[in-house]
């Protein structure tokens, strides 16, 4: 359907490097604005539409490098191909456009919510395009934690920092630019990557990984910069392995900490749940992740359960330290929501079962933080137990493909939604912490 479109805007008014009408001239002023960048993008999807595949490391040697003279050829005889994928790229943007226009009209604090992913595919645009930036032979991932405690490999290819600093950070730059959302809120995936990424060599398993350091001060001072300009809030996912003047730098940054009640504990030796004054204000308060078991399955300890389905254990007895780590954990958890008065002295819920009130209890409990912001799943909303993805799985977990089969019609008239969210309102209040 984009083709025919395509076809028919180029009949009625032009091409970028001859425009007809207003229209026309609108769409080669942003084929120009988006420079070398949007080109060598636009490039990539054409050749990947010709050789049938995405992979670049699956086309023919001489197109493997945006820099040969086989590419430069086909872009010289495939122009108005490399003008289609510019095309698809303006319409995104102007529908884009039109949805930060609306939010501000319509009053919202912010337009969109969006995610900046770490890395990039190996296979994929930026590999290819700028090849002299990535190492070969290693991928990033991270040490074995308490949730992943065989480790993880992400198979993503590491940028090299000091290829990446003599760049001018221009393929950083141009990913920011591109991603955060004027008016918005960007979560940066994994924002210790951008003073340090755990490299691992290849045919070597996480736990023979190191870290390697990054230019924190430039890239730090570049994200703060784009997101002046943008008038985008920073979240960063500062989960994992996290040293404490990393997060010490972030809030220098005004970069909001990612804190999920799950984690938020006392101290070392106290391993109480954090009280709701003890969140940091410049933060975004949560239940869970997409990469957490849902609150009720957290409660029920089906994430333990896959993990020895799935043999993610290197050990039976870690196994079985965290099954009882997670018994300990209930009656804290419960402990806490009584001390705040958001269950009754007394309560006890049947481990394999998370009613509705204990998930109503947890998000009030969150909804009383002195964090500024709080974010609420909908699969905490609606009691389910299924993990949207489960880090250090591939084909083994059916990672980003669990559904949620209500409506949003049905949800609207669902007591249950309508009992929970009068809850966060009330915990919230229009002068309560996030207002």
């Amino acid at each position: 359907i984009l083709e025919i479109l395509f076809a028919a805007f180029v009949e009625n008014h032009g091409l970028p490097e001859a425009p007809r009408t207003p229209r026309g001239r609108a769409f080669s002023m942003f084929a120009a604005q988006g420079g070398q960048a949007l080109r060598k993008f636009s490039l990539h999807q054409a050749l990947s539409d010709h050789e049938g595949r995405k992979d670049w490391r699956h086309w023919p040697a001489n197109l493997q490098r945006s820099d040969t003279p086989a590419v430069t050829a086909f872009a010289q005889k495939h122009r108005q191909d490399l003008a289609f994928h510019q095309y698809v790229q303006w319409l995104a943007a102007g529908q884009r456009q039109e949805v930060y226009e609306e939010a501000d009209q319509a009053g919202l604090p912010f337009t969109l919510y969006q995610d900046l992913a770490l890395g990039a595919a190996p296979g994929g645009f930026e590999t290819w395009g700028y090849p002299d930036l990535f190492a070969r032979g290693a991928a990033i991932g991270s040490p074995p934690d308490a949730f992943n405690l065989k480790g993880q490999n992400w198979g993503l290819p590491p940028l090299i920092p000091r290829r990446l600093e003599e760049s001018g950070y221009h393929l950083f730059i141009d990913t920011l630019r591109a991603n955060l959302p004027p008016g918005g809120i960007v979560r940066i995936d994994h924002v210790m990557g951008l003073f340090r990424l755990f490299w691992i060599p290849q045919g070597l398993g996480p736990q023979e990984g190191a870290y390697v350091r990054y230019p924190a001060r430039d890239l730090l001072g570049l994200l703060t910069l784009e997101s002046q300009r943008r008038r985008t809030l920073v979240i960063g996912e500062d989960l994992g392995t996290v040293a404490p003047s990393i997060r010490r730098e972030l809030a220098r940054a005004r970069i909001f900490s990612y804190r999920v009640f799950f984690f938020e504990r006392k101290g070392k030796e106290d391993h109480n749940f954090a009280a709701p004054e003890d969140y940091p204000r410049q933060a975004l308060a949560c239940a869970t992740t997409h990469d957490l078991p849902t609150l009720a399955g957290y409660w029920e300890g089906r994430d333990l359960n896959l993990r020895s389905q799935l043999n993610l254990y290197p050990t039976p007895q870690l196994a079985e330290q965290d099954a009882a780590s997670r018994a300990t954990d209930r009656l804290l958890l419960v402990e806490a929501l009584v001390h705040e008065g958001l269950l009754p002295a007394g309560y006890t819920p049947p481990p394999d079962y998370c009613p509705e009130e204990l998930r109503r209890a947890v998000l009030a409990y969150l909804g009383q933080s002195r964090a500024a912001l709080l974010e609420v799943r909908l699969e905490d909303i609606l009691g389910l137990t299924a993990q949207q993805n489960l880090p250090g799985t591939t084909d083994q977990h059916p990672n980003w493909r669990q559904k949620i089969f209500p409506t949003l019609e049905e949800m609207r008239q669902d007591p249950e939604v309508t009992r929970l969210t009068e809850t966060l309102r009330q915990a919230r209040g229009d002068e309560g912490p996030g207002s």
